[in-house]
């Protein structure tokens, strides 16, 4: 019970074991310390630990292993979820809102399609991106916030390429550049940012901060 207590919003799964596998001391160090959880994304391992225990399993061995690895690059796989709703009687005026608190939530991406409903009823599917230890969260905003019944959960696979951060200095200012391999993209609220503060639109500080990237980076 005290372990369950302790795992609540972190996604859990049924092990092969029939006893305890996951002490409270255990699970608290996993809620406080994990940013995110999932299989083990594509990496190059550096060091590798393990931990005994002293009780003999049934089907497993008592081990606990711990990996540092560095990104190889490739693709990261993991998987996702997607809620999703079918509207046709709320006010448009009250999406915005919704779309707000579910980003707020740890929503990955929130979008909107328009749909035909039973009795020809036009209407919008209301799709959330999310991770499955923000299930709990995510759903009960959609409950919350929209007037439907009932909320559909699809866990998908998702490849995903490695990202990193770096920052650029332009006559609007410090902004940041996203990069994914060959791939670069500004910031877009840094960009928004810069753009008002200098009254010029948000297309010029974007193909300033991109060129700058691109000479940083010899490209």
């Amino acid at each position: 019970p005290a372990t369950l207590e302790v795992l609540k919003g972190v996604p859990c799964r049924p092990g092969l074991e029939s006893g305890e596998v996951t002490t409270p001391t255990g699970a608290a160090f996993i809620a406080v310390m994990a940013k995110e959880f999932g299989d083990m994304p594509a990496a190059c391992p550096r060091a590798v630990g393990y931990g005994a225990g002293t009780r003999q399993g049934e089907r497993l061995p008592n081990l606990l292993r711990a990996v540092i690895a560095e990104s190889s690059g490739a693709a990261l796989f993991g998987e996702i979820v997607c809620l999703e709703a079918n509207l046709d009687d709320m006010s448009p005026q009250f999406y915005g809102y919704l779309i707000e608190r579910l980003f707020d939530a740890g929503a990955l991406d929130v979008y909107l399609t328009p749909i035909q409903m039973k009795k020809n009823r036009p209407g919008t599917q209301v799709s959330v991106l999310g991770r499955a230890w923000d299930i709990p969260a995510l759903r009960e905003i959609v409950f919350a916030e929209t007037p439907t019944l009932g909320v559909r959960c699809v866990r998908m696979d998702r490849w995903e390429l490695p990202r990193s951060f770096l920052e650029v200095e332009t006559r609007f200012g410090k902004i940041k550049i996203k990069t994914t391999g060959s791939k670069m993209a500004p910031e877009f609220e840094d960009c928004a940012a810069a753009a008002r503060a200098h009254k010029v639109p948000i297309g010029e500080v974007f193909e300033e901060a991109l060129r700058r990237a691109r000479d940083a980076a010899g490209r």
